[in-house]
């Protein structure tokens, strides 16, 4: 599942590219995916125009015009995929949603890397999709092979969904070290599900929490009610460096793998964590 570096990364790459655009029509293949109506989103959305793009925990925000806010969350498999005008409109089982804009732009997009969740594409790409109808505008497909994913405004009827983002935490690149120490030090919890508890800190998700937990040598049983102030200022410096490196990394096409502290923990010395 994408988290908050995967997703911070998303919005850097995205916020160039579709910042300014003008929504033209949007084309909705599963209404399931939209926790907002799909008329509604067919009505709301056409010349809106997307004035700011943010990440709020594991959502990508598209901040509108009209005081709106559109919600994404990719869920485990989604993508967001950019195609250029005149590029196929990869209508495959598993596209769920076409977002047509209308101003052409000429900026595209660097290569993101082996993931692939935003992908710049051209017409001369459309032999992979046979009889694939050819956009006449830049559009932003969603696609998710799972279905996990969801998207929402935030002035819609998506009231669960609203209900959550108005209870997300913190997020971890908002903190220092004194006040994730001073949020965590009394809670008597297993440190990992604290971590990943979206209420307290907003954007963390298993890999990440397994990782930091790993090089700050802590059992993810670990109570933090009984950890030392430094030994937490240590694992949030360890959260720090994983939650950032990937964001730089992936941005210039390399990403370091996520499951380094699983080889060193199968291949390493055993050592004692507490």
């Amino acid at each position: 599942m994408p988290e908050l570096p995967e997703i911070e990364t998303l919005v850097r790459e995205l916020r160039p590219l579709i910042s300014g655009l003008v929504f033209s029509k949007i084309r909705i293949f599963d209404p399931l995916i939209f926790k907002t109506p799909a008329r509604v989103l067919e009505r709301t959305l056409p010349r809106k125009k997307i004035q700011h793009i943010f990440r709020r925990g594991k959502f990508l925000v598209l901040s509108l015009s009209g005081n709106l806010k559109l919600w994404l969350h990719l869920g485990m498999t989604g993508q967001l995929l950019w195609l250029k005008k005149g590029a196929g409109a990869l209508q495959d089982q598993h596209v769920h949603a076409v977002l047509e804009f209308k101003s052409d732009t000429s900026r595209l997009l660097r290569p993101f890397g082996a993931r692939n969740d935003v992908i710049a594409r051209s017409p001369q790409d459309d032999e992979a999709i046979p009889n694939s109808p050819h956009l006449e505008k830049n559009a932003l497909v969603f696609r998710d092979v799972r279905k996990f994913g969801k998207i929402f405004l935030s002035n819609g009827k998506a009231k669960p969904e609203l209900e959550t983002i108005k209870t997300l935490g913190k997020d971890p690149f908002e903190l220092n070290q004194q006040a994730f120490t001073e949020l965590f030090r009394k809670r008597s919890g297993r440190i990992k599900s604290l971590l990943l508890n979206q209420r307290l800190m907003a954007g963390l998700g298993n890999i990440y929490a397994d990782e930091s937990l790993f090089e700050a040598r802590l059992d993810p049983r670990s109570k933090p009610v009984r950890l030392s102030s430094r030994r937490l200022g240590n694992l949030f410096s360890k959260l720090m460096i994983f939650s950032h490196s990937p964001v730089h990394c992936i941005s210039y096409g390399t990403r370091p793998s996520v499951f380094r502290g699983l080889v060193d923990f199968l291949f390493a010395k055993p050592r004692r964590v507490n």
